[in-house]
């Protein structure tokens, strides 16, 4: 409590600092790429880690793209690891964010991860979202995809 002209008023906390969408997006971006890093070396829980802490970053701004590529990524994690339910789980959080901003590349990397992680049928019909939406990248990406996703 302090008073200002006899009127005794309850100090504040002063507030701490606003973040920029800017700021928040370039933290994302940086705990995202650590997780990429720690991906490729093999250190799946740090990768996680980092991805999970990306994620919310991500949807606080409403940056889609970054929302969907940790969903991505985190699936990729959970594909090396044999957990193909959860893998599938995050790919299918990822791919209507793509489909939101009409990303046909990583569109079809998505189906292409979802027939790798689906048996039957679902996994037929991913092999033909993937030859749809990715009908026109280059022919060699388009192989690349299909092997991917086990598409023959």
């Amino acid at each position: 409590w302090r008073s200002i002209a006899g009127v005794r008023k309850r100090e504040q906390p002063p507030s701490p600092p606003r973040r920029t969408v800017g700021a928040v997006l370039g933290e994302a971006n940086c705990l995202s790429n650590l997780g990429k890093v720690e991906f490729r070396e093999s250190n799946n829980d740090k990768a996680r880690q980092l991805f999970n802490h990306a994620l919310p970053l991500y949807q606080q701004i409403g940056a889609v793209l970054g929302e969907a590529n940790c969903l991505s990524n985190l699936g990729e994690v959970e594909f090396i690891e044999s957990n193909n339910d959860k893998a599938r789980q995050l790919f299918n959080l990822a791919l209507p964010l793509y489909q939101r901003i009409r990303d046909r590349y990583s569109m079809a990397v998505t189906h292409a991860w979802l027939a790798r992680v689906t048996d039957g049928e679902t996994a037929a019909e991913h092999c033909e979202q993937l030859a749809e939406v990715g009908k026109d990248l280059p022919l060699q990406l388009q192989a690349q995809l299909r092997t991917l996703g086990g598409c023959g």
